[in-house]
């Protein structure tokens, strides 16, 4: 009579995320940065500190951006973005009659 080996249980694969799985993006990258950025004072959000925040290898951030610097820079040319695409939508828009009006 053989003995019965216990069954092994299947350990997660390791290596590259499947695309269910997938890490944030250069953009979500910037506004999760952008976040903690505003928070806190620019000299004491390390890259590190990003990574935590989403949930990524900090070593993963250099990816896409080649220092905190070229991170910080790009977080705020998107918000800036953000702002001018938030203000032509809303001189685009008939909500209001007067600048007044939209300011109050």
């Amino acid at each position: 009579m053989k003995s019965e080996r216990p069954k092994k249980r299947a350990l997660p694969k390791l290596g590259r995320r499947t695309a269910a799985t997938s890490g944030p993006d250069a953009k979500e990258l910037a506004h999760i940065a952008l976040g903690l950025f505003a928070d806190r004072h620019y000299s004491t959000v390390s890259i590190r500190d990003i990574g935590r925040a989403a949930n990524v290898n900090s070593s993963m951030i250099y990816y896409y951006y080649k220092d905190k610097n070229e991170l910080f820079r790009a977080a705020l040319e998107m918000a800036i973005d953000e702002a001018f695409v938030l203000f032509a939508n809303h001189c685009n828009s008939d909500a209001h009659e007067c600048a007044a009006d939209a300011i109050d």
